[in-house]
């Protein structure tokens, strides 16, 4: 993750999708896709918000 957000100019938006969970999605998948969300949200200079809209969003920048 922090390859991709260093391809992001500051201000920046990093988008994932599909953020909530899913009937058809493995066991195992949930928190491996909420590990990397708080692995994003703990990085210094890293600002984000989740929406829980439709499937799920999880908007990020990295601050200037």
């Amino acid at each position: 993750m922090r390859e991709t957000l260093a391809l992001l100019k500051p201000g920046g938006i990093y988008a994932v999708d599909d953020m909530l969970p899913q009937e058809d999605w493995p066991t195992d998948h949930y928190p491996l896709a909420a590990g990397m969300v708080d692995g994003l949200v703990s990085l210094d200079g890293v600002l984000s918000v989740g929406l829980t809209w439709s499937s799920g969003l999880a908007l990020f920048t990295v601050a200037p």
